[in-house]
């Protein structure tokens, strides 16, 4: 193997733990939201990559430019293993917004729960979508991008978000990540 790609942190993190044991000679190529301490690093054969700016500060800035009199933030995320690292994520960036409006966590909900919530919301609010996915009792997987569409059709506040695949899925906006230039310059490394 001449190289190992690694996208996201999680698959990073287990080529990194078993470095030796797994691709030992090969030098890896991430892309990531945290970067590897120097030590990590300059260990092995090579490691590279991109780190992938987290942008929940600059879209909640851009929310509360674009809506001024907001009061309380929903933030959505979630996934089939429950693991609530998203909204740990959300929740160490926005800890600085909290004196301006008050953040609520929508984690891990139920997707009717969740659509029964965001469709209820108090005025000025607005909803920080972060990422969703769903298992179905059937074992089908709902994608992001079909959480975020079954949410904006019954929504009562603005859905801002940092993936660009979600643009014309329900988001009015948001600093977002293009998922393709991302894979175009790990490509390039």
């Amino acid at each position: 193997i001449d190289v190992v790609v690694a996208s996201p942190d999680p698959a990073l993190g287990f080529l990194l733990q078993h470095r030796a044991d797994l691709f030992s000679n090969a030098p890896i190529v991430f892309l990531a939201v945290k970067r590897p301490p120097p030590e990590i690093r300059e260990a092995g054969p090579g490691l590279t990559g991109i780190i992938r700016a987290n942008t929940h500060r600059k879209t909640i800035d851009l929310a509360l430019t674009l809506h001024p009199e907001t009061e309380q933030v929903f933030v959505v995320s979630g996934t089939p293993e429950l693991d609530k690292r998203f909204e740990l994520v959300a929740r160490e960036e926005l800890t600085d917004y909290e004196n301006r409006v008050r953040i609520n966590y929508l984690t891990d909900l139920p997707l009717n729960e969740l659509i029964a919530k965001t469709s209820s919301l108090p005025e000025r609010s607005i909803i920080l979508y972060g990422w969703q996915r769903f298992s179905t009792d059937d074992q089908k997987h709902l994608q992001t991008h079909e959480v975020l569409d079954l949410i904006a059709k019954c929504s009562t506040a603005p859905i801002y978000g940092m993936g660009s695949r979600n643009i014309g899925n329900g988001l009015v906006g948001g600093y977002v990540q293009d998922s393709e230039q991302n894979g175009i310059e790990v490509a390039g490394l």
